[in-house]
Parts: C-alpha cells; structure tokens; sequence
C-alpha cells in the first residue's frame, strides 16, 4: 500500500489562520503520511521572498502534529526544476496558476491527493485524488473531497460542488484597512498566529501596503523609503549589526505612517490615547504613528516604537538620552539623500552626512543643537 501525499499550494502570503484551517481539515480526511505546502506565486505581492514565507509557515506550524514540508513551486524555481526534471512539474490553468514541482516526491512513492483553492474558482476548496489532470476543469469533475470551509462558496457547472455559506470571512492581509476618516481604526480580520505577526512587523513585511492604505502622497513615500534604507546605510556604517539593520530599516519605513492623516484627526486620536502637552501640532505623527503601530499591528519592538516616537523632538517627554537606534533615525530623517540644504534650513547637509557615517553620537548631537539654534532665531 502506498504512503499518502497531500500536496496544498499556494502563495501563503502570509500564513494564515484559513490555511491551517484547510490544511487540518484536508490532513484529517486523507490521514497523509506527508503534508507539503508548495509556494506559488502572489500576484498582488511577489517582493515577499520565499524565505520570508517559508519562515512564516514553519512559525505558524510549530509543533504540528503531522509531518510536513515546504517547497518553493514559484515560477522561477519551477523553471529551473523544469530543465532538470522533465515531465515532473504540471501547472494547473488559471488566472492563478499552480505550479506542483512538490510532484517530485510522488512519482513512485506516494499516493498522491491535491487540495485546490483559487480565485478562479471562487475560493472552491477541495481534494483531488491523483495527478493527472492538467487544467482546472478536468480537476473539478474529478473531485473526490469536499471541504466544508467557511465562508461562501458558489456552485460551478458540470462539477460536484455545492453551496456552502457559513458566517467566517477569509482573510485578505493586503486589504486591510484604516477608517482614519471616522476616527475609527479597524484593520479587518486579520487572522494570522502571533508569531507571525511578529515576523511581519519585526522584518518590515507588507509595510508598503499598510502606508498606501493611508493613502500616502508619492512624495512621502519616496523620503520614507530613502530615510529607511539611509538608516541601514547608517547602522552599517557605525556598528555592522544586522539585527540593527533591520530595526533601523523598519523604523524608518515607519517613521511617517501617520505625517499625512488631517492634523484634526490627530489631535482628535491624541485626545483619545492621553497624549497631552505638545507644541506644534505637525510633530504630533511621531506620537500618533507608534501608537497605530503598537495598537492597530501590535507592534512589541520597543526600540522601534520609541525610535518612532522621538524622531522629531527627541527630547519631549523623555528624560534619558536618545539610545542608539533613535540617534539614527533622527538623523536618518534629517539627512536621507532626498534632502538638501534648503530642506533643512541652510545646514551644511553634506559635511553632516560625512560626520554621520563615521560618528552617529557626535552628527546627532551636532546637528540636533545646530537646528534648535536656527529654528529658534
């Protein structure tokens, strides 16, 4: 009797809460002695490595009881496995294609059992049993296991599908959203496991969706991920401390979430979470940007939350000096390659950036004195 393969693809962009709900109910129907999860592409986001995502599955699984595996089937991968292996890879039609390079285990050993959900057919899930067929239709008529899943699923001609309606939205990470208009922040259900959550925010992950959510201006944009990168560009320069890197970046591509939400909003949301006592309303986005990010995305990098929240006026609200990450950010915004010296009010902005690659401690203390002195002229 041959052994059983289960074979999920999908992007798993990020793992979530629905994928394991999928690959539990499918692994309880056909008992595999194998589960792989095949990484295909992601139309909408395919900058999220495989790594990253690979990372994010073996988070979320984590003592899993049954044993699995997790290929890369994008298209690239696919390809090069292609020239080595004819014959071994099908790719399912589709305005999602799925890409089963995971076949390779099968050829000989294994039973082999399919679970398919795609956009082109309206998130239908269920199991096929076999490999044999090459487009979606020929699979659908071959469907040998429904999967109740929740949610809404339409019924398709000449298929064995049925309608299924069950109060369970799947989740959607890129469409998460704020309602910044209503004083009201709600990111939808964004079901995902907390440490993958973590993996996300602590690396930077899907934060450009987060700030279009925002409707940022290209403009801010550009100076976000020049002063993100700079801020790599400063850490490596001064103390070649990855983990540092990361930090320094994620600040950075976060230290503006909140710069173009109407100035009444701010105060309106600085009310609500007792953030009291400033003087310049344009700097009050430091203060309502980490508390989005600890609030909304359950942020835990207190570093990069406070880094965040002292990137304007260091020294507001805080008695000790600035730590290290924020010196750099502060002076990563400052100072990003998009500035120049009438940004910044005449400064010698080059002889600052030479001193900043050499010497964070002394630029920031430099140049923090030098711009109280000309603001306050």
């Amino acid at each position: 009797m041959k052994r059983k393969i289960l074979i999920f693809p999908d992007s798993f962009n990020p793992f979530n809460k629905y994928h394991k709900y999928v690959l539990d109910r499918a692994a309880n129907l056909v008992i595999p002695d194998l589960c792989v999860l095949a990484i295909v592409n992601d139309d909408l986001d395919s900058n999220i490595s495989v790594l990253h995502r690979k990372n994010m599955i073996e988070i979320a699984l984590q003592g899993y009881s049954r044993k699995f595996s997790i290929e890369d089937c994008t298209y690239d991968n696919v390809n090069a496995q292609n020239n080595k292996q004819n014959g071994i890879i099908e790719v399912i039609s589709g305005s999602f294609a799925r890409s089963c390079d995971a076949l390779k285990y099968c050829i000989v050993d294994y039973e082999i059992y399919k679970v398919i959900r795609s956009s082109v057919t309206d998130d239908i899930v269920c199991i096929v049993h076999g490999s044999t067929m090459h487009d979606m239709q020929n699979e659908l008529r071959n469907i040998d296991i429904y999967i109740d899943v929740p949610g809404h699923i339409a019924s398709i001609t000449e298929s064995k599908i049925r309608c299924i309606d069950i109060d369970y939205s799947r989740c959607d990470f890129s469409r998460d959203w704020l309602h910044l208009e209503q004083i009201k922040i709600d990111h939808g259900k964004l079901d995902i496991e907390y440490g993958v959550n973590k993996y996300i925010n602590d690396h930077g992950l899907y934060a450009i969706h987060r700030l279009n959510m925002m409707k940022m201006s290209q403009k801010r944009m550009s100076h976000i991920i020049s002063t993100a990168n700079y801020a790599k560009t400063l850490v490596k320069s001064n103390f070649n401390d990855p983990d540092m890197e990361r930090d320094a970046f994620v600040a950075g591509i976060y230290h503006d979430i909140a710069k173009e939400i109407d100035k009444g909003i701010q105060a309106k949301i600085a009310d609500d979470v007792g953030i009291t006592g400033y003087e310049d309303p344009n700097l009050l986005h430091a203060y309502i940007g980490s508390n989005i990010l600890k609030t909304v995305y359950n942020f835990d990098n207190r570093n990069v939350l406070i880094a965040i929240n002292r990137h304007t006026k260091p020294y507001d609200y805080y008695t000790e000096e600035p730590d290290a990450l924020a010196k750099v950010l502060y002076v990563a915004d400052k100072l990003e390659p998009m500035r120049n010296k009438e940004n910044m009010m005449g400064m010698d902005i080059d002889g600052y950036r030479l001193l900043a690659e050499k010497n964070i401690d002394q630029c920031f203390a430099e140049g923090y004195a030098e711009l109280c002195r000309r603001i306050n002229k």
